[in-house]
């Protein structure tokens, strides 16, 4: 068997991590959301599981496009407290503590989404699960027919 699933999870969710603090540095510096890294995160992500994991199982495809779309909501999440932060002129920490209503931070953030934004992580979440395993082709299935 040369499916290497823990090793594949491992280094999908390091690549979502980095696509996740991109998106939110770049938001917090810039002030402004750049949706392009959505799907930066989904090809990456799903890349990184492929070649890592070497997975031809549902697994895989189901694990990147979670992976991704995870890290496609907490960038969101990241950006915007950030952003808050960078407004209020305070620290990370006290952000957290006294400026963010988390009975409220769901429904800001949906309400903060686009429809392009929604579409966009969508994308994102099916660009992963096509990339996450490898994909076999008709001419595959017939070299094996022969064996």
């Amino acid at each position: 068997n040369i499916e290497h699933y823990p090793l594949a999870v491992v280094c999908g969710t390091l690549v979502g991590l980095v696509g996740t603090f991109t998106w939110a540095g770049l938001a917090i510096i810039t002030m402004r959301q750049f949706w392009i890294i959505a799907l930066l995160i989904g090809g990456g992500v799903g890349y990184t599981m492929r070649v890592v994991g070497k997975g031809v199982s549902l697994r895989f495809r189901a694990t990147g496009a979670l992976i991704a779309f995870l890290s496609c909501v907490f960038g969101k999440i990241f950006a915007l407290i950030g952003i808050i932060a960078k407004t209020n002129q305070v620290d990370i920490i006290d952000t957290l503590w006294y400026y963010i209503d988390y009975g409220m931070l769901a429904s800001f953030i949906i309400k903060e989404n686009t429809l392009f934004g929604i579409l966009l992580y969508l994308i994102a979440t099916w660009q992963a699960y096509k990339l996450s395993a490898i994909s076999f082709t008709r001419k595959d299935f017939n070299l094996f027919k022969r064996y």
